[in-house]
């Protein structure tokens, strides 16, 4: 079966395109892979590798070494995979009205929750009458993550970018549409494989990007560009985020074992905030964003409990069927 693995380049609506050893082609699932799969995260994302039957249709999914989820858009709790294999995630905010700093911190948590390095890409720098105060900004509420001013337009940062994508990297950009992720993969690639527009008069930017690619640099490594994400939908796997290792630590030495530091009495991390030790807005942004994770887990409980229904569902129905 290894001599039939292919990899994701590309997902459209109804089809894939996969790509090996130089050779390219549009393809589906078969049949019964639609009909084994549970849940829409076992489709294919792009960034996997997968196998081909002898027709060219994709009978299954390697195992991933990681993978980019996001609860997918509306009220259902559905995990939806953004891409797999996935090494470094650029956060792209241009500095202009879209910018928000509590936007960056729930890209930064889908990056660690998923194990993937979260690096903020700043643009439009050529534009923006104080850039570096952004970046004091950006450093200040998340000292751990590497941030970068970038203008395509002046070539600053493109430097910094190529220097992190190593052969064999792969690399995924996020943000919200019009800031200029699809100009960064141009100006990357050497080549106009994505469709730009300029940001709209109101700062809201026009969806350039209408579906996931994977695109090869000449060094060997793999960059992805996906539609601007205006719902930043997250899907928890691990709740240990890096970015509040201060509270972590202070909270080692809290009365209780589980102390949330919101209500709690003898609380280290409270009174660290009220003694002047650790700032209020920074304690602020770490309990939204722990409620955050809260109802995010509890949503995909829920969903959990409803795709096992189903299973059951339709185990019983196959076995009254197998019946007769």
């Amino acid at each position: 079966m290894e001599n039939n693995r292919w990899k994701v380049v590309a997902v459209y609506k109804e089809a894939y395109r996969v790509v090996r050893n130089g050779n390219a082609m549009l393809t589906k699932v078969t049949g019964s892979f639609i009909n084994n799969a549970l849940r829409k995260s076992d489709f294919p994302a792009v960034g996997d590798w997968v196998y081909l039957n002898e027709g060219g249709l994709i009978e299954g999914v390697a195992d991933r070494v990681n993978q980019l989820s996001r609860k997918s858009a509306g009220r259902r709790y559905e995990e939806q995979i953004i891409a797999a294999n996935i090494d470094i995630m650029f956060i792209v905010t241009s500095l202009n009205k879209e910018f928000n700093i509590n936007k960056l911190g729930r890209y930064i948590i889908l990056a660690e929750t998923n194990h993937i390095t979260p690096v903020i890409l700043l643009t439009k720098a050529d534009i923006c009458d104080d850039p570096y105060g952004y970046v004091r900004k950006v450093s200040y509420y998340y000292p751990k993550v590497e941030v970068e001013l970038v203008s395509t337009f002046n070539n600053v940062g493109i430097d910094f970018i190529y220097n992190k994508m190593e052969k064999g990297i792969s690399a995924v950009f996020v943000g919200t549409s019009g800031v200029g992720k699809s100009t960064l993969v141009n100006k990357l690639s050497g080549q106009n494989f994505m469709k730009t527009s300029h940001i709209r008069g109101d700062d809201k930017g026009r969806h350039t990007t209408t579906h996931r690619e994977l695109f090869e640099l000449e060094n060997g490594s793999y960059i992805i560009d996906t539609p601007g994400i205006r719902e930043i939908g997250l899907w928890i796997n691990d709740e240990n985020l890096s970015e509040f290792e201060d509270i972590y630590l202070l909270g080692r030495v809290c009365k209780y074992r589980n102390c949330k530091h919101i209500n709690e009495s003898e609380c280290a991390v409270k009174q660290a905030v009220k003694m002047g030790d650790l700032p209020e807005d920074r304690y602020n942004s770490y309990v939204k964003m722990t409620r955050e994770i809260y109802y995010s887990k509890l949503g995909q409980d829920e969903g959990e409990r409803l795709r096992f229904k189903s299973r059951v569902k339709r185990m019983s129905k196959n076995e009254r069927y197998n019946r007769h």
